[in-house]
């Protein structure tokens, strides 16, 4: 009898002495999912407007959603066994749509053209060449030699603490963001670069923050990062580098949201998932609406009809195999 009861237990518990229980997943390292969602939708949709606006207002619009892209890039920065098993991961997730593209638009400035591109020659400036096909495209070889150099330093400093690593980059995320507030005389592909650069160090505070277990815990790192970022983006105000003060400071602010739990739309989540290759397909359809239509007034309804267009090519791209990698 008490063989037959041990048996029992043991085919229960998996075989075991112990309970083996699966561990639930929880929202802790992930936060709020639905602001994760319309932060990530805020971005692509500011970025969309500004290329097709350009100017005023909007390039301040379009920063806070640069900053915004960064931060959940390193945020949610995967930690993988070993650098070859990262590395391969992040050469399918970002080199290889970033080829695949390149190789799309240069195509399509060739075509548009109808032969070489006009600004493309032997006198052309090292600005335009990292400019072209697309200028946008900056952000997935960015994203991939950052993320290469996270995993590395993450590597050399493991018998650390995490609370110093953390005080690390946090450190050096605020040091940088005055820093790189002028980037008038550089190309605006290394403009870009240089802006996002403190982003990275502040990401990765981001995913610390995440991990703890107290959600007020977390809120209160988030108020104290957006407070500190504020304060280091006064010698930006100064200056009058008011596109820079104004991304840090509002992106960071806007972070908060992350520690509340907000309403999920059923529409806006799916369009949340496809945000990385609205990114990358809406200058096409920008190129394409100006081919159909024209550009048309208001501006920001021309923007609202790439990004719609954008959305609808990514959402048919999904559906296709082979296509699926790129977006």
């Amino acid at each position: 009898m008490f063989r037959r009861v041990m048996k029992m237990l043991n085919r229960k518990e998996g075989g075991s002495g112990l309970v083996r229980r699966r561990a639930r997943p929880t929202r802790q390292g992930l936060g709020s999912l639905a602001a994760s969602a319309y932060l990530r939708l805020f971005a692509a949709a500011s970025i969309v407007w500004f290329h097709v606006a350009h100017s005023g207002p909007v390039a301040s619009v379009a920063a806070v959603g640069v900053g915004i892209f960064i931060y959940f890039s390193f945020m949610h920065l995967g930690r993988e066994n070993g650098f070859r098993v990262f590395l391969n991961r992040a050469g399918k997730q970002l080199l290889l749509p970033w080829a695949a593209w390149w190789l799309f638009y240069a195509a399509t400035r060739f075509w548009v053209a109808r032969g070489v591109p006009p600004e493309i020659n032997a006198a052309a400036p090292i600005g335009t060449l990292l400019a072209f096909p697309a200028v946008h495209l900056w952000y997935l070889p960015f994203v991939f030699l950052a993320s290469l150099g996270v995993v590395a330093v993450r590597e050399t400093l493991t018998p650390w603490p995490a609370q110093i690593k953390v005080v690390i980059a946090l450190v050096a995320g605020l040091a940088l963001v005055p820093l790189f507030g002028s980037t008038d005389q550089l190309p605006t592909t290394l403009q870009m670069i240089v802006y996002a650069t403190p982003a990275i160090g502040l990401g990765l505070v981001y995913s610390y923050c995440m991990r703890l277990e107290s959600s007020s815990q977390r809120r209160g790192w988030f108020i104290a990062i957006a407070a500190l970022v504020a304060v280091a983006c006064v010698p930006l105000w100064s200056a009058g580098i008011y596109i820079v003060a104004t991304g840090y400071t509002v992106s960071t602010l806007l972070m908060i949201l992350c520690t509340f739990s907000l309403p999920r739309n059923r529409l806006l989540m799916r369009l949340s998932s496809l945000t990385l290759g609205i990114y990358l397909v809406h200058p096409f359809a920008m190129l394409v609406l100006w081919k159909i239509v024209g550009p048309f007034r208001p501006r920001w309804l021309f923007a609202l009809a790439a990004f719609a267009l954008s959305a609808l090519i990514v959402a048919g791209m999904r559906r296709v195999r082979y296509l699926r990698a790129l977006v």
